[in-house]
């Protein structure tokens, strides 16, 4: 910095005796722009002068070449060689404090050395570079190394060269024990074993490491492992926040995140699948889960809010998790006010919330399960389960209709017996005769209560129909059926007039859990009309169902924010006409009935619709009857009449849809992304708030960066495939520098989440660039990208610092040697399961509850944590039950991600609750126990035995001294013991547990042994 200052100096003082060329002839290398001036203008000026027009000071901008330089009133900011005739540099050196910038209130303030950086570059001819991020990557040509014999792939010569320019050398590689550990926490998230140690120690094969960095990438614990730090991004959890903070099922698009990484799904269809799966053609099922990464957001299910506002909330949420994601950009900022940092305007902003926006969701989440929309998400063994039972219908339906010829000669014998008498029977098959209520008819005058005695008990989130025959006096509004419960809960069930049409509401608490179909059909008073009302048991208006004299009316949806989880039985006895919070209804209603657990057919509501007598059909001849006459009469006919061979192939029929549909009915679920028909109007919001309403915007991105192709849809398809299509500066840098972080605890660039101007500049710039262009051209292989990192000798250095480095490259930017970190808290727990023999994995399926201190979320929360049982204690941390608002204890205390917004950088603290969690804590002190006791069953003398734990939590053999220590520390214990019995009894569950043993003081020493050997500093951090 002197040699700088000295040189500025000399400069100015010869500024007006030399021409330009023998200025820059005289300089030292000149000011780099992105690197050393950018910077500065962005702290320090971009707030006021920069892309937010809005707020702009004085109308002038320094975020552009052109603002920079324009003459305005015959000043400009910056005058390429000319400090003298620029007005930034007046400014920045004014004595007069009201006119220095930057100005006082604004709390900045530029130091000596910018002030010169700045002029230096004013003198140099203010050269301008666009910011480095907007620019996309070229594939860039390797670099000279003076240390040729050092570098293993292309990775190397670019971290070696920059080594080098800073007098630096590599650091020495590391031991086969030590990358055998590193590797394998590395890609699986669990320690290599003791077998797994000897095998590869013992491989002396020249490709020996990257045959073992194959089969580690083959392995599928590396797709659960992978998953976490995307489940990080995507904000995973099993509740839904806020205040409520509900559950919600969402783990079958965690195991699609599994499955896609073992699958080694290229990243662009990784992307495309997850941001636009359900607009795909031809979509498959897992494609549609995918697209709940757009669901994982924080969802308020608070009665008394607005609507409007949280589907903005969401659209944001979606908005500024992809740009984080996929471009590294703070985007959010520019929902206020257009981007005071970056080229971002506030209409670009709300022009990409068009594209997330056209979601069929109601605005509030319901309280207990998913809200909509959703669907069913059955895994592969549920798919095989389900097709087994489909073709145990379709073969029970071949047999039923090779029997037709069978059943058209008997019917014709039937029908020609029939007696006058037996012709006046009403046609119902028997599956359509159980459960009626009411066959005559019920006049109802408005007030007068009718109650309805020993109806079955319908449950709002099981199957049920009604069906029943009306003549409406009153349309214009009343209640024809309700069960609801008294109080403001009102759950049960509504059926009422308003306004001339039919409302069916399934409601579970008004309004916050309500469905409601409404006919766009509009009822005529006294003329009668026969209704079926079905429901699914999902409680959502898609699952329910209004016929109209047979036929499926046509309908539309008021409400759809019912729980399809929440089992609300109804509220008391079923009343005709009345209602506890409505008024009654006039009319007349017969041939009333109810169907527990079964939700009736388009053909079963036909033939309820006209209630027909034998005669009215047996007199049609048979090749003159409709196919609904037909279908009746054998309805009838084997419901009633047919011999007990043909009554049993009916009965098989229907126990195989019954079979088929009560499995349907426990699927999993999961929310997924959704497009309406047409696309919701966008507006801009003025200052972000949803109720003040700017122009409207469409669908477009930010003109900074490149074009969407035209051949693109206007949708979150064409958005999808924009930024995977190679051509966008950011994507695939973001994405590289990830993994990078992944590998190495930072990324080249520093600030994941942030590539714009206040984010930092890369370390390695073209090493960046080399891997961005690499992933594109390689087709997005993340196998093959990792497998790149995981091979160089950059990564296989040793993380031994030397003072030379611990001076010039405190940080281990210059990547100088290995990084040495503390596990994250999800591989702590993973690996204690594992040493102590306890870890049980299993890969996917719902959530588990582990051990968690009692009474958890008992003061701050509505629920009570259930413990789970046997297996489910055991499980990776992956499958941990997330509770957004209060994450699992020891994984927050262990620096674990803040679910309730994307997360793309790892927290570090170092407290002492840390060690005692890992010392204490349930999970990691149940492994202790567990691995103790496999050290005290294991064969050979206590050396043999403390060496083999050794090499468990090490993967490498002890020295004479740590065996020294470790043999000294058991004797220590054992003799601690046996003077203190109850000690011993704390460490076991149970009195029966200790009485098995031959000699508890030995297991107690050897459990103490343990928790001291997962603790060790080697053991809790990756070298």
């Amino acid at each position: 910095m002197r040699y700088r200052t000295l040189r500025t100096k000399c400069l100015l003082a010869i500024s007006s005796l030399l021409t330009l060329k023998t200025a820059v002839s005289i300089a030292a290398a000149p000011v780099d722009f992105n690197r050393e001036i950018r910077p500065i203008l962005a702290e320090n000026c971009f707030q006021c002068h920069g892309p937010d027009a809005a707020n702009r000071k004085a109308d002038l901008r320094l975020d552009t070449e052109s603002g920079a330089k324009a003459n305005v009133a015959g000043v400009a900011a910056g005058v390429p060689n000319n400090p003298d005739k620029s007005e930034l540099i007046r400014r920045i050196n004014h004595s007069d404090p009201d006119d220095r910038m930057p100005p006082e209130d604004s709390k900045r303030k530029l130091s000596e050395g910018q002030k010169e950086q700045l002029t230096q570059w004013i003198l140099e001819g203010a050269q301008w570079e666009n910011h480095w991020a907007f620019v996309s990557p070229a594939r860039q040509v390797l670099p000279t190394v003076q240390s040729k014999n050092w570098p293993l792939n292309e990775i190397d010569y670019f971290v070696l060269a920059r080594l080098e320019k800073e007098g630096l050398s590599p650091s020495y590689s590391a031991s086969k024990e030590t990358l055998i550990r590193r590797l394998t926490l590395d890609l699986t998230g669990l320690p290599p074993t003791h077998a797994e140690v000897d095998a590869f120690l013992s491989d002396h094969r020249p490709d020996a490491y990257e045959q073992w960095v194959n089969r580690l990438l083959k392995s599928p614990r590396y797709g659960e492992h992978m998953a976490w730090q995307w489940l990080d991004a995507a904000r995973y959890a099993d509740t839904d926040g806020y205040q409520n903070d509900g559950p919600r099922e969402m783990w079958r698009w965690r195991d699609w995140v599994i499955d896609a990484y073992n699958k080694n799904l290229p990243f662009d269809q990784f992307t495309i699948e997850q941001l636009a799966g359900d607009l795909l053609p031809n979509r498959t099922q897992d494609q549609v889960i995918a697209t709940g990464f757009n669901r994982n957001h924080r969802y308020n299910s608070e009665s008394g809010l607005v609507f409007e506002e949280f589907l903005l909330e969401n659209a944001v949420d979606r908005v500024d998790t992809t740009s984080t994601v996929w471009m590294g950009l703070t985007l959010g900022c520019a929902r206020c006010h257009d981007h005071k940092y970056d080229p971002i305007s506030q209409k670009e902003y709300y022009q990409l919330i068009a594209y997330f926006n056209s979601v069929p969701e109601s605005g509030r989440a319901i309280k207990f399960g998913n809200s909509e929309p959703w669907i069913k998400a059955p895994t592969k063994q549920q798919l095989g389960k389900l097709k087994e039972l489909q073709q145990d219908l379709n073969v029970a339906e071949l047999k039923l209709e090779k029997a037709s010829s069978m059943i058209t000669s008997h019917q014709k014998e039937w029908e020609a017996s029939l007696e006058s008498n037996e012709l006046q029977k009403p046609i119902l098959p028997t599956a359509l005769t159980h459960h009626f209520a009411a066959i005559e008819e019920i006049q109802t005058d408005g007030i007068s209560e009718h109650k309805l005695e020993n109806i079955p008990n319908l449950v709002c989130n099981e199957r049920f129909s009604i069906a029943f025959q009306i003549t409406p006096r009153n349309v214009n509004q009343g209640a024809v059926l309700s069960n609801e419960a008294k109080g403001t809960g009102r759950n049960g069930i509504l059926v009422e007039f308003q306004d001339g049409h039919l409302r069916f509401h399934i409601i579970s608490r008004w309004i916050a859990g309500v469905a409601t179909l409404e006919t766009t059909h509009t009822f005529k008073s006294e003329v009668p009309i026969h209704v079926t009302l079905t429901n699914d048991g999902t409680q959502r208006s898609q699952g329910m169902r209004i016929y109209l004299n047979g036929k499926r009316a046509e309908t539309r949806t008021l409400h759809n924010s019912n729980s399809n989880k929440s089992a609300k039985n109804t509220g008391g006895l079923m009343q005709v006409g009345f209602s506890q919070h409505i008024p009654g209804w006039e009319g007349a209603i017969s041939d009333l009935r109810f169907y527990q657990l079964r939700t009736l057919t388009q053909e079963e509501a036909d033939l309820l619709a006209e209630p027909t007598h034998l005669s009215d059909l047996t007199k049609v001849p048979l090749a003159g009857r409709t196919k609904l006459q037909a279908t009746k009469l054998t309805s009838y006919f084997l419901s009633h009449v047919a011999s007990n061979t043909l009554s049993r192939l009916v009965e098989q029929v229907r126990k195989a849809q019954s079979d088929y549909l009560n499995f349907h009915d426990t699927l999993p679920t999961t929310m997924v992304m959704e497009e309406t028909p047409q696309p919701k109007p966008t507006h801009l919001r003025l200052r972000g708030v949803y109720h003040q309403k700017g122009n409207l915007v469409s669908r477009g991105v930010p003109s900074i960066l490149p074009e969407m192709p035209s051949e693109f849809p206007e949708n979150r398809l064409g958005f999808a495939r924009w930024l995977v299509s190679g051509n966008h500066p950011l994507t695939a840098r973001v994405t590289v520098n990830r993994f990078w972080q992944q590998f190495f605890d930072r990324g080249l660039v520093k600030t994941p989440g942030d590539f714009g101007a206040q984010g930092s500049l890369p370390s390695h710039p073209k090493l960046l660039d080399w891997l961005a262009v690499e992933f594109v051209e390689q087709g997005w292989d993340t196998h093959q990208l990792l497998k790149k990192i995981v091979t160089s000798a950059t990564y296989r250095q040793s993380s031994t610092i030397t003072s030379e480095a611990l001076s010039n490259d405190p940080e281990n930017v210059l990547l100088s040697r290995a990084p040495r970190r503390r596990l994250p808290g999800n591989i702590l727990r993973d690996q204690a399961l594992l040493l102590g023999g306890l870890l049980v994995e299993k890969e996917g399926g719902p959530s588990v509850k582990p051990f968690q201190p009692e009474n958890l979320w008992r003061e701050a929360s509505n629920f009570t944590y259930k413990m789970g049982t046997g297996s489910d204690l055991y499980r990776r941390s992956l499958y941990t039950y997330w509770k957004r608002t209060l994450a699992p204890p020891s994984m927050a205390l262990l620096d674990t991600a803040d679910r309730e917004w994307c997360s793309v950088r790892s927290k570090k603290t170092n407290t002492p609750l840390q060690a005692l969690t890992l010392l204490n804590e349930e999970a990691f002190f149940d492994a202790a126990r567990s691995f103790g006791q496999s050290i005290y069953e294991s064969s050979g003398s206590l050396q043999d035995k403390l060496g083999r734990a050794f090499v468990a939590v090490t993967a490498r053999q002890p020295s004479p001294a740590e065996s020294d220590v470790l043999k000294r520390s058991f004797e220590s214990y054992r003799e601690d013991y046996s003077k203190n019995p109850k000690a011993i009894k704390a460490l076991f569950k149970t009195k029966k547990a200790i009485d098995t043993l031959k000699s508890p003081t030995e297991l107690a020493a050897f459990t103490a042994i343990a928790n001291v050997l997962l603790n060790l500093d080697e053991t809790t951090t990756r070298e």
